[in-house]
């Protein structure tokens, strides 16, 4: 961590332990230690559910790295809850919406530098500035999380055609899915980044460490909604239950599935699965 505060020191002029942390009310549970997060995606054709989403409102439960936010910006959702089997996923989900939040808390006072656009927000991702990107997500996460995080900025793409670097993997993902114009992804442009970060700040968008099948999250979900009133609009499941089935989980996943239909402010949902 001392070559993250060095960087931070020489080239950004903000004191990053100054930006307020933000709290949850949903407890993480300990899962499997998982360092490898997998595919970003693992379901190309996600977008041909959306016109099924954009009337759901109240609202919405899912796993992924960042398939919940595309599901955020083609809906009426106004609460969501991402959570994951692997825990790397879910430090790595928190850490775009923390990018996101911290530029914008310490750009309050410029409207022009407030503004988050795509390319603005791959740029944090970018080879040159991965250093100080880390040193202003430092104070808002753990030793082992950095450590983890490091990793997974600096990941590169496999390529086997070329003797040319292959591009980092996040940077290449998030830079794709802001210029692709098949669907319409969080990262499309500056209105759909507005809505995710908004939300955040709000605390209406939840990371929280756990899995479906696990003891606390879904119970504490459920509790929560019943609390506020808020009706359970989505489920997306996406193929954690093959996750669960091969831990031999599937029974505590049907106990919490019925917790969450069971509560009176939750109607039930349609899982979408790959």
């Amino acid at each position: 961590m001392e070559a993250i505060s060095l960087i931070k020191d020489a080239y950004y002029p903000h004191d990053f332990h100054a930006v307020p942390s933000v709290k949850t009310s949903i407890e993480s549970e300990e899962t499997e230690n998982v360092e490898e997060f997998g595919v970003l995606s693992n379901e190309p054709l996600l977008f041909t559910t959306f016109p099924y989403t954009k009337k759901l409102a109240g609202a919405g439960l899912g796993v992924g790295l960042d398939q919940m936010l595309d599901y955020v910006v083609n809906s009426e959702l106004s609460t969501i809850y991402m959570t994951d089997v692997s825990p790397a996923v879910s430090t790595l989900s928190r850490s775009f919406l923390e990018i996101g939040r911290i530029h914008r808390f310490i750009n309050k006072d410029d409207k022009d530098t407030y503004r988050m656009t795509p390319e603005k927000f791959c740029s944090y991702l970018d080879s040159e500035n991965i250093g100080t990107t880390l040193a202003m997500l430092e104070p808002h996460f753990s030793d082992s999380e950095m450590e983890f995080l490091t990793k997974a900025f600096s990941e590169r793409m496999q390529n086997h055609h070329t003797k040319e670097s292959p591009p980092l993997r996040l940077f290449h993902y998030l830079s794709f899915k802001s210029r692709q114009k098949e669907y319409r992804s969080w990262m499309s442009d500056p209105e759909t980044l507005e809505r995710i970060f908004s939300l955040y700040e709000s605390g209406n968008i939840t990371v929280v460490r756990g899995d479906l099948s696990g003891p606390t999250v879904l119970p504490a979900i459920a509790k929560q909604l019943k609390e506020q009133g808020t009706l359970l609009s989505l489920v997306y499941e996406s193929n954690a239950r093959n996750y669960i089935e091969i831990d031999g989980n599937e029974e505590s996943l049907e106990h919490n599935c019925l917790w969450l239909v069971s509560s009176s402010a939750v109607t039930k949902a349609p899982a979408l699965a790959a």
